[in-house]
This record gives structure tokens, C-alpha cells and sequence, in this order.
């Protein structure tokens, strides 16, 4: 209900493994700001859906937030976005990712161990 009742996703945070909490935030539809800092994993989320944000200026946030709630045409194509690209994590897609990666490896391990056996 939180994320469904705003307009903007903003995530400050200088260090995050991967940031669930982004991707609720697009499945949601909401334009997301994200601090750029290098071990912030949730920058790799931002890409025509929100903007980066230098983590060590206030200002730089500020006007980042003011360049979306300006722009209502921008606000709405980053909705879009958002919610394009959060499909791309949905439970389904991440199974058939899984399902790839793992069927590459067996077949890679497999064929290793036939030049194994060759030799």
C-alpha cells in the first residue's frame, strides 16, 4: 500500500547486496532515484526508469527529484519503465534465467568430462 500511495522510490543507501526493495518499488510503477555509490547494488536497476544520484550531495539529490516532479512527461515514461523492467525479475523470468544457467553448466561439466575421459 506505501508504495502504491507515492510518486517517487528514493534509495540512499551507500551499500546494498541487490535492492528488493527497488524492484517492489518498480513492480509498483514509481520512478526510482538511486544513490550512486559503488557498492550500492540497486544502481544496476536505474536505467530510462529513474536517475542516479552522486550519494554524498544533498543538493544533487534534490535537484534530481526536482528534474522528475518537473518533467510530468518524463514522471510518466519512467512509470512505464519501471514497471517493463520490473517484469524482468518476476518469478517466472528469474525460474527460466536459473533453468538456463544451470542446463549451460551441465552441459559444459559434461563435455569436460568426455575430453577427460578421451585423454
Amino acid at each position: 500500500y506505501i508504495y502504491n500511495s507515492a510518486d517517487l522510490f528514493v534509495m540512499p543507501s551507500i551499500s546494498e547486496l541487490e535492492g528488493i526493495v527497488v524492484l517492489e518499488a518498480m513492480a509498483c510503477g514509481l520512478p526510482i532515484l538511486v544513490s550512486n555509490h559503488e557498492n550500492n547494488g540497486a544502481r544496476q536497476f536505474v536505467k530510462n526508469n529513474g536517475l542516479l544520484f552522486q550519494y554524498d550531495s544533498c543538493e544533487d539529490l534534490q535537484n534530481k527529484i526536482k528534474t522528475i516532479f518537473k518533467n510530468d512527461e518524463l514522471r510518466e515514461k519512467m512509470r512505464k519503465e519501471s514497471l517493463k523492467l520490473a517484469q524482468e525479475f518476476s518469478l517466472e523470468k528469474s525460474i527460466e534465467k536459473l533453468e538456463k544457467l544451470f542446463t549451460k553448466l551441465v552441459e559444459e561439466n559434461k563435455h569436460k568430462n568426455e575430453k577427460a575421459k578421451i585423454k
